[in-house]
C-alpha cells in the first residue's frame, strides 16, 4: 500500500469505508428493478393432504424439465417450505424469481429424491410489431407494482393511450405465454392493432408486483395502485397526455372514474363492468344457473 504524506490510519479507514458505502449504493442502484416471476414450466396441483403438489404436465426443456421432474412426480418441498395447501403453494411460486435458485424434495414410486434448479425469468409477451416496456411504480403503501407498457414501433411522436384497469381476480393483466381467454385476447389486439400505448398495471401480490397476497386486499389499496400508475403517464415522452383512455375491465369496470381524480381523461370504456352490487350480481348468476339446469319457473320464483 503506498503511504501518503500525512496518512494516518484514521483516515485510511475513511476512504475505506467511503469506498465501501460508494460500491454498495452503485450495487443497489444497479439491482433495484423490480424483478420478473420465475417460469417453471409446470402444472402444479394441490394433491391429497400429505402427499405435496402433484406435477401434472412438464413443458420439454422447461426449468422442471432440465433436473428430471416428471409428470406424476409430487413436489413435497421447494426450498425447505412444505407444500401442505393451495396457499402455501401460491406464497412459494409468488417467492420465487428468475435467478433464483431452487431446492426440490420430492417423491417418485414411492421414493423421496431431491433435486435443484437455477430457475429462468417469465418471458415476455409475444406481440408483432410492438416494443414491450416493463416498468415499475411505487404506492403510498412503499411496494412496487409492475407496468406492462406497449407502443408501436412505426409510429413516431407521442400517441393517445388506453389506460387499463383490471379485474377482481389475482391474474396478472400480462399473458406471456399466449391470450388463453377473451381477456387476454382483447388486451393483445388492442396493442397490436389499435395505434395507441397500452397501459397495463398489475395489482398488488399478483404477477411481478410487491405487496400483500392479493386476496387480502381491500379497495383502498387497490385503487391507490392504479391512481399510482396513472400518475406516471405524463413522465412518457411518448404518450400523448391530452389523448387518454381509461378502460375498466371486469370489476375495474365500477371503478374507472375514481382513478384519474381530476386529471384529464378523454373516455372511460367498460368491458363486462357491473352496475349493481356483488351479492345481486351473484343472486342474478346463480338463478340463470338454476334455469339452465331445468329448474322450473315457479320454483325459480319462489326462490
Amino acid at each position: 500500500m503506498v503511504n501518503y504524506p500525512g496518512d494516518t490510519d484514521a483516515m485510511r479507514l475513511k476512504i475505506l469505508a467511503l469506498l465501501v458505502y460508494l460500491t454498495v449504493s452503485a450495487f443497489a442502484q444497479s439491482n433495484d428493478e423490480l424483478r420478473r416471476q420465475a417460469y417453471l414450466g409446470v402444472s402444479l396441483r394441490i394433491a391429497e393432504p400429505g402427499s405435496g403438489a402433484e406435477l401434472r404436465k412438464v413443458e420439454a426443456s422447461s426449468v422442471a424439465d432440465r433436473p428430471g421432474l416428471k409428470s406424476g412426480d409430487h413436489i413435497l418441498e421447494i426450498n425447505g417450505t412444505r407444500l401442505d395447501s393451495r396457499k402455501t403453494l401460491n406464497q412459494v411460486l409468488r417467492s420465487l424469481h428468475g435467478g433464483d435458485h431452487a431446492r426440490f424434495k420430492l417423491t417418485r414410486a414411492g421414493k423421496e429424491a431431491e433435486t435443484t434448479a437455477i430457475l429462468e425469468a417469465l418471458p415476455s409477451e409475444n406481440l408483432q410489431g410492438v416494443e414491450i416496456i416493463h416498468d415499475s411504480v411505487q404506492t403510498a403503501g412503499g411496494f412496487r407494482l409492475r407496468t406492462i407498457i406497449t407502443r408501436p414501433l412505426n409510429k413516431p411522436g407521442r400517441l393517445p393511450v388506453i389506460f387499463m384497469v383490471g379485474w377482481l381476480s389475482c391474474d396478472s393483466s400480462e399473458y406471456p405465454l399466449g391470450a388463453d381467454d377473451g381477456f387476454g385476447q382483447l388486451l393483445h389486439d388492442l396493442a397490436t392493432r389499435s395505434g395507441m400505448v397500452l397501459f397495463r398495471t398489475d395489482k398488488p401480490g399478483t404477477g411481478d408486483s410487491e405487496g400483500p397476497p392479493c386476496d387480502t386486499l381491500d379497495f383502498k389499496t387497490e385503487l391507490e395502485g392504479y391512481r399510482a400508475s396513472f400518475q406516471t403517464l405524463a413522465k412518457y415522452d411518448f404518450i400523448d397526455a391530452n389523448r387518454i383512455f381509461v378502460l375498466g375491465m371486469s370489476n375495474g369496470g365500477g371503478i374507472v372514474p375514481l382513478v384519474p381524480q381530476g386529471r384529464h381523461v378523454n373516455a372511460y370504456i367498460v368491458v363486462g363492468g357491473w352496475v349493481k352490487t356483488w351479492f345481486e350480481h351473484m343472486i342474478e348468476l346463480e338463478r340463470r344457473r338454476v334455469q339452465l339446469a331445468g329448474t322450473p319457473q315457479i320454483r325459480l320464483l319462489s326462490q
